[in-house]
């Protein structure tokens, strides 16, 4: 089931946030430890990404906060003129893959494919 951090789901939109914050920085949250911050990546890096992520400055999600409140209290409804789960446009970025980066720090970080790009379309390793 899919649902949005926005009422009906939550009490409000500060509840939203909190759980939002929660399942990032909480005792059970997604940078708790490597394992759970970066799976792919090599277990010295995990840690380092999961102890090196930065937080969310209290300055900014007060400012967050205060822009969500106004938008439910202005609209009735969070966000307020599209769904709250929405793909209004597909996105994507294409770019070459710097796999001396990947290999570094990365278990099993891209595909064959990828890896044969370089030869297959530019002619070089």
């Amino acid at each position: 089931m899919l649902q949005s951090y926005a009422p009906p789901y939550f009490k409000d939109t500060d509840a939203a946030i909190d759980a939002i914050l929660a399942e990032k920085y909480g005792p059970s949250g997604l940078y708790r430890d490597g394992a759970s911050a970066a799976p792919g990546m090599k277990p010295e890096a995990a840690a380092a990404f999961a102890r090196e992520a930065p937080h969310v400055e209290p300055e900014v999600i007060e400012v967050v906060r205060t822009i969500c409140r106004y938008i439910w209290k202005t609209y009735g409804r969070f966000p307020a003129h599209c769904h709250a789960i929405d793909a209004a446009g597909i996105w994507m970025q294409c770019h070459h893959i710097d796999p001396e980066f990947y290999e570094r720090y990365f278990t099993e970080a891209y595909s064959p494919t990828q890896a044969g790009h370089a030869k297959a379309w530019h002619g070089s390793d």
